[in-house]
């Protein structure tokens, strides 16, 4: 197939699914520490910040650290500069800025048939970072997409229980605790939400994403702001989240939104009362450009996701969804 993600495939435990992806794609997380290196200033000042949250991670994560340390080791990379890759509140480069406003998950139910869209924005060279990741990891499997560099869960993936979460950048100010990075990781080992909603409820988190975490028909949208969650039910046949809080409670905690994503939000939701909520809606909703540069699919929008559980499948195009064609994938 042409224009499709590479696929890794991968069984194993913790451990081997690092070695795998560290393997896999040595020579770009060799690359991308090579570049933050250059490009972050004073990056060793930062690097010293890492002991801090890498303690808290492995008390309470200790499989994920374990997945990172098989990444590091399969990579040649010091484990310090990877954790320091994927924790973003020592550093990010896209604070506040139109280019840290990135994502659109839509969810529709109708006579107890679920489907869940996912846009993937980004900019534009990250199009290349990434990757179909099938993992068997014993007791259940994950599958989705992922980010060479990064441990796998910030971009959307579900698992063998059918949970699927799509996740969605929020700003927000941070303090030392668990990186948000490692919460999406851990949140795939779940078997159901209530387990979901249990392990972030007992993490001391560093910062937080949005969490839209999908199983049969129970849809619950999970926002984080470091010690504060607020965690939401969805009763409605319809749901959405861009890049901005929803939660009353946690809106005081945003540092930045974006008007494109109060853009992308309006949009997306009358687009899905007004449509047939089929799998064909949803593709037509997730390339939507009729808001231009603010529209749910735009030039940043590097993939497109839509799960269809019930049938064990996700459907995935590399790139603009209104110029590209969406494979299917089992698990």
């Amino acid at each position: 197939m042409n224009n499709v993600f590479p696929l890794l495939e991968v069984k194993g435990n913790h451990w081997d699914l690092g070695l795998a992806i560290g393997h896999r794609f040595k020579k770009e997380i060799q690359e991308r520490i090579k570049s933050r290196k250059e490009n972050i200033p004073n990056y060793n000042q930062y690097l010293k910040k890492v002991d801090a949250y890498y303690k808290i991670t492995q008390k309470y994560l200790p499989q994920i650290i374990q997945e990172l340390e098989g990444m590091a080791e399969a990579s040649k990379t010091p484990i310090n500069d990877l954790f320091f890759h994927n924790c973003r509140e020592i550093y990010n480069f896209f604070i506040n800025s139109e280019e840290n406003d990135h994502c659109t998950t839509v969810v529709s139910q109708k006579n107890n048939f679920t489907l869940i869209g996912h846009n993937e924005d980004w900019i534009l060279e990250g199009i290349d970072d990434l990757y179909i990741l099938k993992a068997n990891l014993g007791e259940y499997s994950i599958i989705g997409l992922a980010n060479n560099t990064l441990l796998p869960g910030d971009v959307a993936m579900t698992n063998s229980h059918g949970l699927v979460q799509c996740i969605n950048e929020l700003n927000s100010k941070s303090t030392i605790g668990i990186p948000k990075n490692f919460v999406a990781r851990a949140v795939l080992d779940c078997q159901d939400i209530n387990e979901a909603i249990n392990l972030v409820k007992s993490l001391p988190l560093a910062s937080g994403f949005n969490h839209v975490l999908v199983q049969k028909n129970k849809i619950v949208d999970i926002e984080m702001a470091a010690s504060q969650i607020s965690i939401n039910e969805i009763k409605e046949k319809t749901f959405v989240h861009t890049n901005h809080f929803l939660s009353p409670k946690l809106k005081n905690n945003e540092s930045f939104h974006s008007k494109c994503s109060e853009i992308r939000f309006n949009k997306a939701h009358k687009l899905l009362k007004n449509g047939q909520q089929d799998i064909k809606n949803i593709f037509s909703l997730l390339s939507d450009t009729s808001d231009g540069v603010h529209s749910i699919c735009r030039d940043e929008t590097i993939a497109s996701l839509v799960f269809a559980p019930q049938n064990n499948e996700v459907w995935i195009c590399r790139g603009r969804p209104d110029r590209g064609k969406y494979h299917k994938y089992t698990f």
